[in-house]
């Protein structure tokens, strides 16, 4: 049977070790609840980058601006692809758009060009690699607009199966130290209710960059200095206990 944790809210706060041996408190009729919130967090190391690239092309008509696009986008994707197994690309996003001339007093702005833009998002585990992987998506004419550090599926699936031990470990002693106070067998106690809530709390790890194009594509681009940093991932629970109805009084 689990027992569970960390505040009580019945009329009761309890403190942990010692000083919980020292509160007397009244026992309750039998048929009582008592509400449990227990907490536990862990900090775990960022494994996860996701980047956002993005590509932009203007010329007089909209063919060659998307022509040419399509073009840088094809190329750095595969420069991307060719120097990391483990980059996975996906589109995100392709616009379009005429581009107006200066307005004039009593004249309405012409068109006189198109700009295309496209965006990819490019996301790999492999954390150590991430600032030459941009260096080599900067040096194939892409920007870089965003990158964000985080936690893969699995790590956190792993997480929750830690966090989930650690709470019912501080629920088993908190109602330990609650049946202790109000002098009654642990066994007094059965769980009515249980809700699990979870939360993935990451540091400001989300890096906005201005996306600019390389003004000269011959110049290489220094490699850029990232630090992945921690996700702090909570766990919460809240449970209602009740005392047996023939629980002795």
């Amino acid at each position: 049977m689990i027992r569970y944790l960390t505040a009580i809210t019945a009329a009761v706060i309890l403190s942990t070790g010692a000083a919980a041996q020292s509160i007397q408190l009244k026992s309750l009729p039998a048929g009582s609840n008592l509400t449990f919130v227990a907490q536990a967090s862990s900090e775990i190391p960022n494994d996860l980058a996701v980047m956002v690239f993005s590509a932009v092309s203007e010329s007089k008509d909209l063919p060659t601006a998307q022509s040419n696009l399509n073009g840088i986008m094809a190329e750095a994707q595969k420069t991307i692809s060719d120097f990391s197994s483990l980059a996975k690309i996906q589109n995100y996003g392709y616009s379009a758009f005429p581009v107006y001339s200066k307005p004039k007093a009593g004249q309405a702005p012409e068109i006189v060009g198109w700009k295309a833009v496209q965006r990819i998002q490019v996301q790999t585990e492999d954390i150590e690699g991430v600032p030459a992987l941009v260096q080599t998506a900067q040096n194939a004419k892409l920007a870089l607009d965003n990158i964000n550090y985080g936690l893969t599926k699995a790590t956190k699936e792993l997480t929750q199966e830690k966090l989930i031990g650690m709470v019912v470990e501080n629920v088993n002693k908190k109602a330990a130290n609650v049946a202790l106070a109000m002098k009654l067998p642990v066994e007094t106690f059965y769980i009515e209710k249980l809700e699990f809530n979870q939360g993935f709390d990451s540091a400001p790890r989300n890096f906005a960059v201005r996306s600019m194009m390389a003004a000269d594509s011959s110049a290489g681009v220094t490699m850029p200095s990232f630090e992945a940093g921690t996700s702090n991932v909570e766990l919460s629970a809240r449970a209602s206990l009740k005392i047996l109805p023939d629980s002795p009084q």
